[in-house]
């Protein structure tokens, strides 16, 4: 190629050309700024983009924030606004900005998920569509999470994927322009990914590319489902001892399920819990085993001191708020450090514990217990045609259920005739009602591939697990189809909440059939809201429940389904469905 120096005319062409052509685009500017400048009224011209807002990036203290517990211990104390930087101990995050970042690892990062606490920011007025931020953490809903506040009523939720990779992730503020918002950082959880970790709070208008959360419809409102469907707002006892839900008398004859609007709290007055071969859980102060085989245990609040046969006992939670989901093995205690000790309970006192284990009878101090799963009996049968009471320690209660003045009347067959305050109570599920969960139905088959193959097919229903939210829950991946039998004549309803599972990256496409006949499709995309189904059920025996890829693919990706549900109706009702 010939150099340009070495080309002395076609350099100077090209120096008059650029001279020329600057000076053609000056006057085109300076035209441009006499239009813009002299354009009427009415034309509307492309306003610039609005800046981001910087929240807080945890370089340095530009929000006041307030700290309770143990878990941000060191923070905001003078100008130690951040115990530690960065990296600085047990573990190493990825993706973060700057070299800080607000992080519930308690003093120094010691003992990191047994740490435990809450961070809220002072106020802040939105003033753009979206609140950016990055995060990693324990996927707990509702126990270690960011929310977000608005006029101190949470209205959104997110939590980490079980990673040390930070992750952007972005709340949709549209709905509260003008608004007063806090961001609330929640550390509830004991045992592994029990921590939060944020970094880069932005108020937006770009949301391109983040996992991006709407508003909530199971926050912020009571939730009751009945026979003629979903009730939502707040519910609360008249002088008269009826119901209302905002000012509207809900009858209690009707309803299948409640789940409040409040949050479960420890109770200070109990240190541990049992676990019931009914399927019941008790939270109780353990007090020692009598040589008659009874255990002693104590909930001053809720029945006083009752001694309970043992063999009506699944497991004995010494320290209920770490992980059991790996401490499941019969026969076996779990210490909180050292290794599982299998071997038969000889002896339960004030102090220690003992087993008889292969090798030889051995007491161990409580205060390093984690828990004790008894032998099976063999007869464990879970009675489902009962009522549920679900208090807000956490205890789990099933009888039958009666009304008086605010109370709830709970016959129990262990300890008999209860009542129950009102302001205690979480949540409440009434036998029959004509409405069944879909996850107590028969299941008569399941097919599910995975995107590296054949997976087993995995479920949640479980009042005391992650989904905080539900009653009942179901996660579906794609390339999965379940069958349940249908039971029952005449008109029924198809019920749920149903929205992308949290963490999804890409679509699914969920199909409900029913005795070969399709009557729902709906692709969910990630960060799409919630949505509220009832649908007319076709007649049949069968039910067909499949996912599949849905338009963008990526993975992870599913749907989730909270309170699933079949209800038989009076009579048949066209239900108009997003």
């Amino acid at each position: 190629m010939t150099n340009l120096w070495q080309c002395p005319i076609i350099f100077a062409s090209g120096f008059i050309w650029l001279f020329f052509s600057g000076v053609v685009q000056a006057s085109l500017d300076e035209e441009l700024i006499q239009v813009t400048e002299n354009a009427p009224k009415e034309v509307q011209l492309s306003p610039p983009s609005l800046e981001d807002i910087l929240i807080e990036d945890f370089e340095e203290k530009r929000r006041d924030w307030t700290f309770e517990g143990t878990a941000f211990s060191g923070y905001g104390s003078g100008n130690y606004w951040h115990p530690g930087r960065s990296n600085h101990g047990p573990l190493r995050i990825k993706g973060f900005r700057g070299q800080m970042m607000l992080k519930s690892w308690g003093p120094h990062g010691r003992d990191i998920d047994i740490q435990i606490g809450r961070a809220i920011s002072s106020p802040f007025i939105i003033e753009r569509k979206f609140l950016r931020f990055l995060l990693s953490g324990g996927h707990y809903p509702g126990r270690a999470c960011v929310n977000l506040l608005v006029d101190g009523n949470a209205v959104a939720s997110i939590t980490g994927q079980n990673s040390h990779v930070m992750e952007s992730v972005a709340f949709d503020l549209s709905s509260y322009q003008g608004r007063q918002a806090q961001v609330e950082v929640l550390d509830r959880v004991i045992g592994p990914w029990g921590h939060v970790c944020m970094d880069m709070l932005i108020q937006t208008e770009n949301s391109q590319g983040v996992r991006t959360l709407g508003n909530d419809v199971m926050r912020g409102s009571d939730f009751v489902w009945t026979r003629d469907g979903l009730l939502k707002g707040s519910l609360k006892w008249a002088d008269d001892g009826s119901v209302m839900l905002d000012g509207k008398v809900v009858d209690l004859d009707s309803v299948k399920s409640v789940l409040l609007d409040r949050e479960i709290t420890k109770n200070s007055q109990t240190l541990h819990a049992v676990g019931m071969r009914s399927g019941e859980f008790w939270h109780v102060t353990i007090q020692k085993l009598y040589e008659d085989g009874k255990l002693g245990i104590n909930n001053h609040h809720l029945f006083g001191t009752h001694n309970v046969d043992l063999t009506n006992i699944a497991s004995l939670e010494f320290a209920p708020g770490l992980d059991s989901s790996k401490a499941n093995r019969p026969g076996v205690l779990y210490r909180t450090n050292g290794r599982p000790l299998p071997g038969k309970l000889v002896w339960l006192k004030h102090d220690n514990i003992a087993l008889d284990s292969p090798l030889g009878i051995i007491p161990l101090p409580r205060k390093d217990l984690h828990r004790y799963l008894l032998p099976s009996t063999g007869s464990e049968i879970v009675e489902s045609m009962v009522d549920e009471v679900g208090l807000l320690d956490g205890t789990i209660l099933r009888g039958e259920i009666d009304f008086d003045e605010g109370k709830i009347l709970l016959s129990h067959s262990i300890l008999k005739e209860l009542k129950i305050e009102w302001k205690n109570v979480r949540y409440l599920v009434r036998a029959g009602n004509g409405i069944s969960w879909l996850t107590d139905l028969e299941r008569l088959g399941v097919e599910s591939v995975g995107p590296l193959g054949k997976k087993p097919f995995q479920d949640a229903a479980n009042v005391q697990g992650d989904d905080s939210h539900f009653l009942s829950s179901l996660r579906v991946s794609p390339q999965t189809t379940l069958r349940y039998k249908l039971t029952g004549v005449g008109a029924r309803e198809f019920r749920a909440v149903i929205s992308p599972i949290a963490g999804s990256r890409g679509d699914a496409t969920v199909i409900l059939v029913a005795s070969g006949k399709e009557f729902y499709r709906q692709n969910l995309s990630a960060g799409d809201e919630s949505r509220i189904l009832q649908l007319p059920l076709p007649q049949g025996d069968d039910l067909e429940l499949r996912v599949e890829f849905g338009k963008h693919l990526a993975y992870p990706c599913g749907i989730h389904l909270g309170d699933a549900q079949i209800a038989m109706l009076d009579k048949p009702r066209e239900v108009n469905h997003p």
